[in-house]
Protein backbone atom coordinates (compact mmCIF):
# COMPACT_ATOMS: atom_id res chain seq x y z
CA UNK A 1 0.00 0.00 0.00
CA UNK A 2 2.85 2.32 0.90
CA UNK A 3 4.44 1.71 -2.52
CA UNK A 4 1.16 2.56 -4.27
CA UNK A 5 0.84 5.83 -2.34
CA UNK A 6 4.44 6.69 -3.19
CA UNK A 7 3.80 5.98 -6.87
CA UNK A 8 0.67 8.14 -6.86
CA UNK A 9 2.55 11.01 -5.19
CA UNK A 10 5.39 10.74 -7.70
CA UNK A 11 3.01 10.79 -10.67
CA UNK A 12 1.22 13.83 -9.20
CA UNK A 13 4.48 15.72 -8.80
CA UNK A 14 5.48 14.89 -12.38
CA UNK A 15 2.12 16.11 -13.69
CA UNK A 16 2.48 19.41 -11.84
CA UNK A 17 6.00 19.85 -13.22
CA UNK A 18 4.80 19.13 -16.75
CA UNK A 19 1.96 21.64 -16.42
CA UNK A 20 4.28 24.40 -15.20
CA UNK A 21 6.87 23.51 -17.80
CA UNK A 22 4.31 23.61 -20.60
CA UNK A 23 3.04 26.98 -19.45
CA UNK A 24 6.44 28.57 -18.98
CA UNK A 25 7.30 31.68 -20.97
CA UNK A 26 9.91 31.84 -23.67
CA UNK A 27 13.39 32.97 -22.72
CA UNK A 28 13.72 36.70 -23.31
CA UNK A 29 16.58 38.20 -25.32
CA UNK A 30 17.62 41.66 -26.41
CA UNK A 31 17.60 40.99 -30.16
CA UNK A 32 17.62 43.65 -32.86
CA UNK A 33 15.68 43.14 -36.10
CA UNK A 34 16.58 45.73 -38.71
CA UNK A 35 13.72 46.60 -41.09
CA UNK A 36 14.27 47.84 -44.64
CA UNK A 37 13.50 51.53 -44.95
CA UNK A 38 10.58 51.08 -47.37
CA UNK A 39 8.76 48.87 -44.84
CA UNK A 40 9.50 50.63 -41.55
CA UNK A 41 6.15 52.46 -41.33
CA UNK A 42 4.40 49.11 -40.87
CA UNK A 43 6.28 48.45 -37.65
CA UNK A 44 5.94 51.74 -35.79
CA UNK A 45 4.57 51.36 -32.23
CA UNK A 46 0.77 51.19 -31.93
CA UNK A 47 -1.41 52.76 -29.23
CA UNK A 48 -0.98 51.06 -25.84
CA UNK A 49 2.30 49.46 -26.90
CA UNK A 50 5.78 50.34 -25.71
CA UNK A 51 7.79 52.67 -27.92
CA UNK A 52 9.03 50.83 -31.00
CA UNK A 53 11.22 52.29 -33.71
CA UNK A 54 10.06 50.99 -37.10
CA UNK A 55 13.61 50.89 -38.45
CA UNK A 56 15.15 48.68 -35.74
CA UNK A 57 12.89 46.45 -33.64
CA UNK A 58 13.97 45.53 -30.12
CA UNK A 59 12.77 42.32 -28.49
CA UNK A 60 13.03 38.53 -28.84
CA UNK A 61 13.18 36.60 -32.10
CA UNK A 62 11.16 33.52 -31.18
CA UNK A 63 11.86 31.44 -34.29
CA UNK A 64 12.10 31.33 -38.09
CA UNK A 65 9.25 29.48 -39.81
CA UNK A 66 9.46 28.11 -43.37
CA UNK A 67 5.91 27.67 -44.67
CA UNK A 68 5.26 25.75 -47.92
CA UNK A 69 2.87 27.40 -50.35
CA UNK A 70 -0.26 25.34 -50.79
CA UNK A 71 -0.70 23.88 -54.29
CA UNK A 72 2.76 25.16 -55.33
CA UNK A 73 5.33 22.48 -54.44
CA UNK A 74 8.88 23.73 -54.14
CA UNK A 75 7.96 27.29 -53.14
CA UNK A 76 7.96 28.59 -49.57
CA UNK A 77 7.47 31.74 -47.52
CA UNK A 78 9.92 32.54 -44.72
CA UNK A 79 8.53 34.29 -41.62
CA UNK A 80 10.39 35.80 -38.64
CA UNK A 81 8.32 35.38 -35.45
CA UNK A 82 9.14 38.33 -33.16
CA UNK A 83 8.00 39.42 -29.67
CA UNK A 84 8.67 43.14 -28.98
CA UNK A 85 10.05 44.23 -25.61
CA UNK A 86 7.44 45.42 -23.12
CA UNK A 87 4.71 43.04 -24.30
CA UNK A 88 3.48 39.91 -22.56
CA UNK A 89 4.38 36.53 -23.93
CA UNK A 90 0.99 35.98 -25.57
CA UNK A 91 0.50 34.62 -29.05
CA UNK A 92 -1.50 37.69 -30.10
CA UNK A 93 1.53 39.88 -29.37
CA UNK A 94 3.81 37.94 -31.74
CA UNK A 95 4.67 39.81 -34.91
CA UNK A 96 5.07 37.81 -38.13
CA UNK A 97 7.62 39.60 -40.29
CA UNK A 98 8.21 38.49 -43.93
CA UNK A 99 11.88 37.65 -44.30
CA UNK A 100 12.28 39.83 -47.40
CA UNK A 101 11.39 42.93 -45.32
CA UNK A 102 14.44 42.74 -43.02
CA UNK A 103 18.11 43.62 -43.50
CA UNK A 104 20.04 40.44 -42.95
CA UNK A 105 22.90 40.09 -40.49
CA UNK A 106 24.02 37.19 -42.69
CA UNK A 107 25.41 39.76 -45.12
CA UNK A 108 28.24 40.31 -42.61
CA UNK A 109 31.48 38.37 -42.96
CA UNK A 110 30.71 35.50 -40.61
CA UNK A 111 30.92 31.73 -40.91
CA UNK A 112 27.83 30.43 -42.68
CA UNK A 113 25.71 27.82 -40.91
CA UNK A 114 23.58 25.12 -42.51
CA UNK A 115 20.64 27.51 -42.76
CA UNK A 116 22.60 30.08 -44.72
CA UNK A 117 22.60 32.34 -41.62
CA UNK A 118 18.94 33.28 -42.11
CA UNK A 119 18.46 32.54 -38.39
CA UNK A 120 21.30 34.77 -37.12
CA UNK A 121 20.35 37.99 -35.30
CA UNK A 122 22.42 40.59 -33.47
CA UNK A 123 22.10 41.98 -29.96
CA UNK A 124 20.41 45.36 -29.76
CA UNK A 125 23.08 46.84 -27.49
CA UNK A 126 26.70 46.57 -28.59
CA UNK A 127 29.81 47.70 -26.72
CA UNK A 128 32.93 49.02 -28.43
CA UNK A 129 31.42 48.17 -31.82
CA UNK A 130 31.62 44.41 -31.18
CA UNK A 131 28.51 42.62 -32.44
CA UNK A 132 26.98 39.87 -30.35
CA UNK A 133 25.16 37.33 -32.51
CA UNK A 134 22.56 34.69 -31.66
CA UNK A 135 21.13 31.80 -33.68
CA UNK A 136 17.41 31.22 -33.28
CA UNK A 137 15.43 28.00 -33.90
CA UNK A 138 14.21 27.21 -37.43
CA UNK A 139 10.91 25.43 -37.97
CA UNK A 140 10.78 24.07 -41.52
CA UNK A 141 7.24 22.96 -42.33
CA UNK A 142 8.43 21.50 -45.66
CA UNK A 143 9.58 18.43 -43.68
CA UNK A 144 12.70 18.00 -45.77
CA UNK A 145 16.24 17.24 -44.69
CA UNK A 146 18.20 19.40 -47.11
CA UNK A 147 20.80 21.73 -45.61
CA UNK A 148 19.64 24.72 -47.65
CA UNK A 149 16.17 26.18 -47.26
CA UNK A 150 14.38 27.71 -50.27
CA UNK A 151 13.66 31.41 -49.78
CA UNK A 152 11.28 33.18 -52.15
CA UNK A 153 11.23 36.95 -52.28
CA UNK A 154 7.52 37.21 -51.68
CA UNK A 155 5.90 40.28 -53.28
CA UNK A 156 2.86 39.90 -51.09
CA UNK A 157 1.58 42.77 -48.98
CA UNK A 158 -0.81 41.17 -46.54
CA UNK A 159 -3.77 43.24 -45.40
CA UNK A 160 -5.48 42.40 -42.08
CA UNK A 161 -8.10 39.70 -42.55
CA UNK A 162 -7.38 39.42 -46.29
CA UNK A 163 -6.39 36.20 -47.99
CA UNK A 164 -6.15 35.25 -51.65
CA UNK A 165 -8.51 32.44 -52.74
CA UNK A 166 -6.94 29.02 -53.23
CA UNK A 167 -7.23 28.71 -57.01
CA UNK A 168 -7.75 25.16 -58.32
CA UNK A 169 -7.16 24.65 -62.06
CA UNK A 170 -9.24 22.08 -63.92
CA UNK A 171 -7.74 20.12 -66.86
CA UNK A 172 -9.59 22.47 -69.23
CA UNK A 173 -10.05 26.25 -69.49
CA UNK A 174 -12.71 28.60 -70.80
CA UNK A 175 -12.21 32.32 -71.44
CA UNK A 176 -15.12 34.72 -72.02
CA UNK A 177 -14.00 38.26 -72.83
CA UNK A 178 -15.38 41.57 -73.92
CA UNK A 179 -13.00 43.23 -76.36
CA UNK A 180 -12.30 46.86 -77.28
CA UNK A 181 -10.18 47.23 -80.45
CA UNK A 182 -8.44 50.37 -81.68
CA UNK A 183 -7.33 50.43 -85.33
CA UNK A 184 -7.13 52.43 -88.55
CA UNK A 185 -9.80 51.77 -91.17
CA UNK A 186 -8.10 52.37 -94.52
CA UNK A 187 -9.38 52.28 -98.11
CA UNK A 188 -7.91 53.51 -101.42
CA UNK A 189 -9.55 56.91 -100.87
CA UNK A 190 -9.72 57.41 -97.08
CA UNK A 191 -8.26 56.52 -93.71
CA UNK A 192 -9.91 56.93 -90.33
CA UNK A 193 -9.32 55.83 -86.76
CA UNK A 194 -11.90 53.52 -85.28
CA UNK A 195 -12.73 51.77 -82.01
CA UNK A 196 -14.70 48.56 -82.25
CA UNK A 197 -16.35 46.48 -79.53
CA UNK A 198 -17.03 42.77 -79.56
CA UNK A 199 -16.79 39.44 -77.78
CA UNK A 200 -14.23 36.66 -77.75
CA UNK A 201 -14.45 33.13 -76.41
CA UNK A 202 -11.60 30.62 -76.08
CA UNK A 203 -11.70 27.04 -74.83
CA UNK A 204 -9.21 24.22 -74.60
CA UNK A 205 -7.20 21.92 -72.37
CA UNK A 206 -4.62 22.72 -69.70
CA UNK A 207 -1.35 20.84 -69.30
CA UNK A 208 2.01 21.12 -67.57
CA UNK A 209 3.14 20.24 -64.06
CA UNK A 210 0.79 22.83 -62.55
CA UNK A 211 -1.63 23.22 -65.48
CA UNK A 212 0.15 26.47 -66.37
CA UNK A 213 -0.14 25.87 -70.15
CA UNK A 214 -3.32 25.85 -72.20
CA UNK A 215 -4.09 25.22 -75.87
CA UNK A 216 -7.44 25.49 -77.66
CA UNK A 217 -9.47 27.55 -80.13
CA UNK A 218 -10.64 31.17 -79.95
CA UNK A 219 -13.52 32.80 -81.81
CA UNK A 220 -14.03 36.56 -82.11
CA UNK A 221 -17.13 38.42 -83.23
CA UNK A 222 -16.43 40.58 -86.31
CA UNK A 223 -15.05 44.10 -86.18
CA UNK A 224 -16.22 46.76 -88.63
CA UNK A 225 -14.08 46.80 -91.75
CA UNK A 226 -14.30 47.93 -95.38
CA UNK A 227 -13.25 46.62 -98.75
CA UNK A 228 -10.16 48.71 -99.46
CA UNK A 229 -11.04 48.86 -103.19
CA UNK A 230 -14.75 49.73 -103.03
CA UNK A 231 -15.42 50.90 -99.48
CA UNK A 232 -18.13 48.26 -99.03
CA UNK A 233 -18.64 47.01 -95.46
CA UNK A 234 -17.05 43.72 -94.35
CA UNK A 235 -17.37 41.58 -91.21
CA UNK A 236 -14.33 39.31 -90.90
CA UNK A 237 -14.78 36.62 -88.20
CA UNK A 238 -11.53 34.79 -87.33
CA UNK A 239 -11.12 31.38 -85.72
CA UNK A 240 -7.67 31.08 -84.16
CA UNK A 241 -5.44 28.58 -82.41
CA UNK A 242 -5.16 29.95 -78.87
CA UNK A 243 -2.11 29.19 -76.69
CA UNK A 244 -1.80 30.58 -73.16
CA UNK A 245 0.73 30.45 -70.32
CA UNK A 246 0.24 31.59 -66.73
CA UNK A 247 2.96 31.92 -64.12
CA UNK A 248 3.21 28.67 -62.18
CA UNK A 249 4.20 30.42 -58.95
CA UNK A 250 1.77 31.45 -56.25
CA UNK A 251 -0.88 34.10 -56.71
CA UNK A 252 0.60 37.52 -55.90
CA UNK A 253 -1.21 39.67 -53.32
CA UNK A 254 -0.19 43.22 -54.26
CA UNK A 255 -1.81 46.08 -52.32
CA UNK A 256 -4.68 43.79 -51.45
CA UNK A 257 -5.30 42.63 -55.04
CA UNK A 258 -4.67 38.95 -55.77
CA UNK A 259 -3.35 38.41 -59.28
CA UNK A 260 -1.38 36.07 -61.50
CA UNK A 261 0.34 37.29 -64.72
CA UNK A 262 -0.31 35.40 -67.96
CA UNK A 263 0.40 35.67 -71.69
CA UNK A 264 -1.27 34.31 -74.80
CA UNK A 265 -0.61 33.92 -78.52
CA UNK A 266 -3.00 33.26 -81.43
CA UNK A 267 -2.77 32.26 -85.08
CA UNK A 268 -5.52 31.37 -87.56
CA UNK A 269 -7.70 32.70 -90.36
CA UNK A 270 -11.12 34.02 -91.33
CA UNK A 271 -13.38 31.50 -93.07
CA UNK A 272 -15.65 33.51 -95.32
CA UNK A 273 -16.05 32.67 -99.07
CA UNK A 274 -13.55 35.25 -100.29
CA UNK A 275 -10.86 34.19 -97.81
CA UNK A 276 -11.39 30.54 -98.75
CA UNK A 277 -10.93 31.46 -102.43
CA UNK A 278 -7.53 32.91 -101.52
CA UNK A 279 -6.56 29.58 -99.99
CA UNK A 280 -7.72 27.81 -103.16
CA UNK A 281 -5.72 30.23 -105.26
CA UNK A 282 -2.56 29.32 -103.31
CA UNK A 283 -3.04 25.60 -102.70
CA UNK A 284 -5.45 24.23 -105.31
CA UNK A 285 -5.27 26.33 -108.51
CA UNK A 286 -6.58 23.42 -110.60
CA UNK A 287 -9.91 23.57 -108.74
CA UNK A 288 -10.49 27.21 -109.68
CA UNK A 289 -11.78 28.59 -112.96
CA UNK A 290 -9.63 28.91 -116.07
CA UNK A 291 -9.01 32.57 -115.26
CA UNK A 292 -7.02 31.61 -112.21
CA UNK A 293 -3.68 31.14 -113.97
CA UNK A 294 -4.18 34.28 -116.04
CA UNK A 295 -4.89 36.43 -112.99
CA UNK A 296 -1.86 35.04 -111.17
CA UNK A 297 0.33 35.71 -114.20
CA UNK A 298 -0.87 39.31 -114.32
CA UNK A 299 -0.10 39.75 -110.65
CA UNK A 300 3.34 38.13 -110.98
CA UNK A 301 4.23 40.43 -113.90
CA UNK A 302 3.37 43.53 -111.88
CA UNK A 303 0.28 44.44 -113.88
CA UNK A 304 -1.93 44.19 -110.76
CA UNK A 305 0.13 46.09 -108.18
CA UNK A 306 -2.79 46.66 -105.81
CA UNK A 307 -3.85 43.02 -105.61
CA UNK A 308 -2.39 40.75 -102.90
CA UNK A 309 -2.80 36.99 -103.32
CA UNK A 310 -1.01 36.14 -100.03
CA UNK A 311 -2.53 33.68 -97.57
CA UNK A 312 -4.89 35.53 -95.18
CA UNK A 313 -3.20 34.37 -91.95
CA UNK A 314 -4.15 36.26 -88.78
CA UNK A 315 -2.01 36.30 -85.64
CA UNK A 316 -1.63 38.15 -82.37
CA UNK A 317 -0.39 38.13 -78.80
CA UNK A 318 -1.14 39.72 -75.44
CA UNK A 319 -0.22 39.89 -71.76
CA UNK A 320 -2.29 40.56 -68.66
CA UNK A 321 -3.29 39.41 -65.20
CA UNK A 322 -5.99 37.15 -63.82
CA UNK A 323 -7.53 37.90 -60.43
CA UNK A 324 -8.95 34.90 -58.53
CA UNK A 325 -12.59 35.40 -57.55
CA UNK A 326 -13.23 31.85 -56.38
CA UNK A 327 -11.63 28.43 -56.39
CA UNK A 328 -12.46 27.87 -60.09
CA UNK A 329 -12.97 31.41 -61.44
CA UNK A 330 -10.70 34.33 -62.38
CA UNK A 331 -11.37 37.88 -63.52
CA UNK A 332 -8.99 38.53 -66.42
CA UNK A 333 -7.76 41.72 -68.07
CA UNK A 334 -5.09 41.92 -70.76
CA UNK A 335 -3.69 44.18 -73.46
CA UNK A 336 -2.72 42.75 -76.83
CA UNK A 337 -2.12 43.23 -80.53
CA UNK A 338 -3.61 41.39 -83.51
CA UNK A 339 -2.92 41.48 -87.22
CA UNK A 340 -6.24 40.47 -88.77
CA UNK A 341 -6.14 39.24 -92.38
CA UNK A 342 -9.25 38.69 -94.53
CA UNK A 343 -10.34 38.33 -98.15
CA UNK A 344 -11.87 41.15 -100.20
CA UNK A 345 -13.16 41.17 -103.78
CA UNK A 346 -11.29 43.12 -106.45
CA UNK A 347 -13.42 45.27 -108.84
CA UNK A 348 -13.56 43.96 -112.40
CA UNK A 349 -12.12 47.27 -113.65
CA UNK A 350 -8.78 46.43 -112.00
CA UNK A 351 -8.53 42.82 -113.23
CA UNK A 352 -9.41 43.23 -116.89
CA UNK A 353 -13.10 42.40 -116.56
CA UNK A 354 -12.77 39.28 -114.40
CA UNK A 355 -15.14 38.91 -111.43
CA UNK A 356 -14.83 37.22 -108.03
CA UNK A 357 -11.06 37.79 -107.90
CA UNK A 358 -9.94 37.76 -104.23
CA UNK A 359 -7.26 39.88 -102.59
CA UNK A 360 -5.98 39.99 -99.05
CA UNK A 361 -6.74 42.90 -96.73
CA UNK A 362 -5.16 43.36 -93.31
CA UNK A 363 -5.94 45.41 -90.21
CA UNK A 364 -3.56 45.82 -87.26
CA UNK A 365 -5.45 46.31 -84.00
CA UNK A 366 -4.61 47.04 -80.36
CA UNK A 367 -6.97 45.09 -78.14
CA UNK A 368 -8.10 45.42 -74.51
CA UNK A 369 -9.85 42.28 -73.25
CA UNK A 370 -11.82 42.05 -70.01
CA UNK A 371 -13.80 39.08 -68.71
CA UNK A 372 -13.78 35.71 -66.96
CA UNK A 373 -11.58 32.63 -67.00
CA UNK A 374 -12.81 29.26 -65.76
Amino acid sequence: MRNIRYLISLVSILCVLLIFTGCSSIQRFDDAVRIKQEHQNKYEAKSGQSVQDGRTLKGTVVEIVIIPRKNFPGFSDTIVVFLPNGLKDDKENYQKIPFNEIDRVAQLTITENKFGNINVFENYNTTEGIRQLRSVPVKNLNFNECDCLPLDLDLSIDLPGFKCPDRQYAPFFLEARGVASAYSLTTRVSSESNIGYGLEAAAGIRFGGMNEWGVGLAYSTPIISKNSFTGAGLNPQPILLHIRYQMSKNVVNLLGICMKPFAYGQIGATFDDVSLNLFKLNFAPSNCSSCNQLVQDLQASGQLPEVDFSLPISFGTGVGVEIPLAESLDLGVDLGWRSLAYGELVPSSIVAGFTNVPSMGRINTFRLRFGLTF
